[in-house]
């Protein structure tokens, strides 16, 4: 015997074996610590196991082999579910695609077929003497549609029952005399006689459940008709209806008139201002000049000025101060920019007549300086 991890021999009594295998392990290739060996000496009473590396991989691969297994099971049923829904249709189809053939068959058969209904069977004993009744009576019937018309055969339909006449069916040459005939038979309204189509039995059913679905749509209809315009008694049909709605109708209007009457004339009354009807005149701004400036001067009474001692110099001759011989001189002024800076508008050069009663002072003396003519 060898070990599973070393492949060396175990001797007797030095090898442990594996739970899960069955195969034997040394001692020392076991890993396993004091008190994990004292477990695995109990005999009777032990509860640890022991697993090699193999067995303990294929342990933590039981969880996902398990979800691979439950995928794998989901996958077949879906596989014999499809499998099993493509059978039937298999077979639905086939059982479909014969009832069609023979169906087709039937209709093909009958296309050349007439039915006769309410045309009088004769009360002879024997078959040949009533055929013989029926095809002239076929024959005279068929005289009004088109009197070239050839049968080929008749036969009644049905067991023999007193006072009453069993259907006709009438064999023609092809399908067009048997269109043509269904197509005129109108021209048979006078008598009693009916005439239709030799139908299968499909066909009848089909027919059959599209008259009754008709009926019931009819009926439904009208009693929903009557629900919704037709009153039951006079005061019902004199609240409702068209009237009613006409009626309503004016009312609102007159409302709405009267609102709008009752505002206008609360606006007439109280003379109520509007913003926009009346909006405030402003006056317009005044553009900046010598004469109207934005900026009050310092000082605006000369009079006053020329009375006040502090800027009147102590001169023994205070009239020095006013010159008569010098003439006025005029400046015009140009603004630097060519719109105010304020209104935005074109500012236009103004004149400034300057005349040389009171000349400025100097700050320190309060003497005027010399006179000298300027020019800008």
């Amino acid at each position: 015997m060898s070990c599973t991890k070393c492949l060396l021999d175990v001797k007797g009594g030095e090898y442990w074996v594996c739970d899960g295998c069955n195969q034997n392990i040394h001692h020392q290739c076991a890993n396993l610590t004091a008190s994990e060996i004292r477990v695995l000496e109990l005999k009777g009473r032990r509860v640890l196991q022991l697993f090699c590396e193999s067995c303990q991989e294929g342990i933590k691969m039981i969880p996902m082999m398990k979800k691979q297994i439950s995928s794998l099971e989901q996958k077949v049923e879906q596989l014999i579910d499809k499998i099993s829904s493509l059978e039937l249709p298999r077979d639905n189809k086939a059982t479909d695609l014969d009832t069609i053939i023979q169906e087709l068959e039937k209709r093909k058969f009958r296309e050349n077929n007439i039915i006769f209904y309410n045309l009088h069977e004769t009360n002879s004993s024997t078959a040949p003497a009533r055929i013989e009744k029926d095809m002239k009576k076929v024959k005279q019937t068929l005289r009004v549609i088109n009197p070239n018309i050839q049968v080929k055969k008749v036969i009644r339909l049905g067991n023999i029952k007193n006072n009453m006449s069993r259907p006709l069916k009438v064999v023609l040459e092809n399908k067009n005399v048997a269109l043509l005939i269904l197509k005129n038979k109108n021209k048979l309204a006078a008598s009693n006689i009916k005439i239709s189509s030799d139908s299968t039995y499909l066909q009848r059913k089909y027919l059959r459940e599209l008259r009754t679905n008709l009926a019931e749509r009819v009926s439904k209809g009208l009693r929903e008709q009557r629900r919704s315009t037709e009153p039951t008694d006079g005061a019902l049909r004199a609240s409702t209806g068209p009237w009613l709605y006409i009626l309503l109708a004016a009312g609102s209007t007159f409302m709405i008139a009267a609102a709008i009457g009752a505002i206008i004339y609360a606006v007439r009354k109280f003379k109520v201002d509007s913003p926009v009807r009346n909006p405030r005149v402003r006056s317009p701004k005044i553009e900046e000049s010598p004469l109207t400036a934005h900026v009050q001067p310092l000082y605006t009474d000369t009079v006053s000025d020329d009375n006040n001692p502090d800027l009147i110099p102590d001169a023994p001759n205070s009239e020095a101060l006013l010159d008569a011989s010098l003439t006025p001189y005029t400046i015009t002024a140009r603004p630097s920019s060519k719109r105010n800076c304020a209104t935005q508008m074109p500012v236009k050069p103004y004149h400034v007549t300057w005349a040389p009663i009171l000349q400025s002072r100097n700050c320190s003396t309060q003497t005027p300086p010399p006179h000298k003519e300027s020019s800008v």
